[in-house]
């Protein structure tokens, strides 16, 4: 889909070799031809070049900040490195051409003269991190974590002169921001998915991006699951309120459901984010509440029993491992020593018989 892998175009293509790609492809359209180009990687999909889809590829870099969003995902060829690189790809043979990027770049601290290299090897591990519906999540690590160090380097501005000219400024963290956004639209299908990443470990991969990206990613990638609990909390509640007496079944199944979304929010934006608090205290509180409803409601309709008592604590005990510090705490180790107390002195099966035949 990147316009510039369509015109067959490096990023630092001229306007006129634009015009030039985009009027050749259209002519072998006409004659019912594909034409191809050097940048035809092997790795990528073969695609029908025809003028609708030139057309699309024009538009979608003829605004600077597009066609500089378009190109971080993309290839520069401005060294010997790079021509070698280059080569090695035409004949498919990608892990060599890995190799010599590799070399060049290292830890990533780069010269102006091997930024080139830096940008082709984080395209390279993007590029090869995604095959359809899956992600090999090793690969999108490495490809996020060299365009981090690329997009905060201090000779950023002269490829930014080198994609759009002179007369568009922005600065790398106002870059990294709109790539982060861009970037997060693409992969946010994928997030949670079987054969995609978990949220913890997309969010992991970020960790050299700057506080203004990772807070928007840690919003925008949180909202899905949030929301997801929140459902399960409401429908737990509504059970609850209409059958009490079934209420046990209903905090087990919301601790279930909500176990594991709430492992991957704590991994992701820590437990001593508020909006983690708050979502995990909702949870241990209606867990809790659906013991003590279970257990009040049983008192009412019939002699409650240690096993009845047993069950209870296991939904407090749930809640407590959920909840974080604060008055849900309280509330749980409340109810955790009344049932203890209770569970002691507590009537079993046969007690409650003879009970019943007095």
């Amino acid at each position: 889909k990147n316009p510039f892998y369509i015109l067959g175009l490096f990023i630092d293509s001229s306007e006129k070799d634009i015009h030039k790609n985009m009027t050749k492809i259209r002519r072998f359209s006409e004659i019912g031809k594909n034409i191809s180009f050097d940048t035809d990687y092997a790795f990528f999909e073969d695609i029908q070049r025809d003028s609708s889809l030139v057309s699309k590829a024009n538009n979608d870099i003829g605004q600077p900040i597009n066609k500089l969003l378009h190109s971080l995902l993309w290839y520069w060829n401005t060294n010997d490195f790079d021509n070698i690189a280059f080569e090695n790809l035409k004949s498919d043979n990608r892990d060599k051409a890995i190799e010599i990027w590799s070399k060049v770049v290292k830890d990533g601290d780069v010269s102006l003269k091997k930024l080139s290299s830096l940008s082709n090897l984080k395209s390279i591990y993007l590029a090869l991190s995604f095959s359809g519906n899956k992600i090999n999540f090793d690969l999108f690590k490495k490809g996020i974590h060299f365009l981090g160090i690329f997009l905060n380097h201090k000779d950023l501005n002269i490829y930014i002169k080198n994609v759009v000219g002179d007369h568009f400024k922005i600065s790398n963290q106002d870059l990294e921001l709109k790539f982060t956004t861009y970037i997060y639209k693409e992969i946010e299908p994928l997030l949670g998915k079987k054969k995609g990443v978990s949220l913890d470990k997309f969010i992991s991969c970020f960790k050299n991006f700057s506080k203004p990206s990772l807070h928007f990613l840690l919003s925008k990638s949180t909202e899905g699951p949030i929301s997801e609990i929140e459902d399960q909390i409401e429908t737990a509640t509504e059970l609850r309120e209409e059958t009490p007496s079934k209420s046990i079944d209903f905090g087990n199944i919301l601790y279930k459901n909500t176990k594991p979304i709430l492992k991957s929010l704590k991994k992701s934006m820590g437990s001593s984010d508020l909006n983690y608090q708050l979502i995990a205290n909702k949870v241990a509180m209606e867990i809790l509440q659906c013991g003590i409803d279970y257990f009040n409601k049983i008192s009412e309709i019939r002699i409650a029993i240690d096993k009845d008592g047993i069950k209870t604590m296991e939904l407090c005990n749930y809640a407590k491992e959920i909840a974080c510090h604060g008055q849900s705490n309280v509330r749980i180790d409340e109810s955790i020593e009344f049932m203890k107390n209770w569970i002691k002195e507590a009537p079993n099966e046969s007690t409650k018989e003879g009970i019943q035949a007095v």
